[in-house]
């Protein structure tokens, strides 16, 4: 198992549909991302988690001996 850590920014934007994904910014290049993601065999999963718990996610698993990766 791996986990990666990425941390943007929720920007307000008018929701075309329901239940859809907000709008994040990243203050990265995505180009460098995908590269980066697939060269250490990262998935197409994610999931959104509201609030800046990177440091915790990292400290979890480095105690559960999970591959860890933040962005």
């Amino acid at each position: 198992m791996r986990v990666c850590a990425m941390e943007g920014e929720a920007v307000p934007y008018e929701l075309e549909f329901q239940d859809r994904l907000p709008k994040l910014y990243f203050h990265f290049l995505w180009q460098n991302l995908w590269k980066k993601l697939g060269e250490a065999g990262y998935g197409h999963h994610f999931a959104l988690i509201q609030g800046h718990v990177g440091r915790e996610l990292g400290e979890w698993c480095r105690l559960s001996k999970v591959q860890f990766m933040q962005i």
